[in-house]
């Protein structure tokens, strides 16, 4: 639990959960750049994390703890924009664990991994997100979507980049 900051601008949280903790539905979370060192779980909320300054400058690192984001609530529409999303180590998502209507954009998904499953970069489960403008690199799954792996949805990818991701067992 993020106890410092109040959330404004001259106070901004220490940690972005703490933002998703404290926000409401519709609230956007603005990011200031910098490395991160956490996992997020958006909590089932309808809530838009953006950074400030874009992909190269805004990162989240998982540190190999699960599922660097995990967007679940298949009615809602949380929106990602703009963070390199990395080091996540899941059983399936190890980058981007899925299960919603939402919108990741102008992302980097690198270095994250499933070592006994699916979606190594992201897992989408099921609704209809849309994932634009990102990219996905080196990322590796045991078995198949090492770059995402999409599973009962009707996810819309569009202008994205995919580049040495790896399944071992394919």
């Amino acid at each position: 639990e993020d106890i410092s900051g109040s959330g404004e601008e001259i106070n901004p949280f220490a940690s972005i959960q703490g933002g998703i903790n404290f926000s409401q539905e519709g609230n956007s979370i603005l990011v200031n750049p910098g490395t991160y060192q956490e996992t997020i779980d958006y909590i089932n909320k309808e809530i838009h994390v953006v950074s400030q300054s874009g992909a190269a400058l805004t990162i989240i690192d998982g540190g190999g703890n699960g599922p660097v984001v995990k967007m679940w609530g298949e009615s809602t529409e949380p929106t990602l924009r703009g963070f390199t999303i990395q080091n996540g180590s899941a059983h399936e998502g190890g980058g981007l664990d899925i299960y919603c209507n939402g919108v990741i954009d102008s992302c980097i998904i690198t270095d994250n991994e499933t070592p006994t499953y699916f979606g190594g970069g992201a897992y989408v489960h099921a609704g209809t997100p849309t994932i634009s403008n990102t990219i996905f690199k080196n990322n590796e799954s045991f078995y198949g979507g090492a770059g995402i792996y999409l599973y009962g949805t009707q996810a819309l990818v569009e202008n994205c980049i995919f580049e040495n991701n790896h399944s071992y067992d394919m």
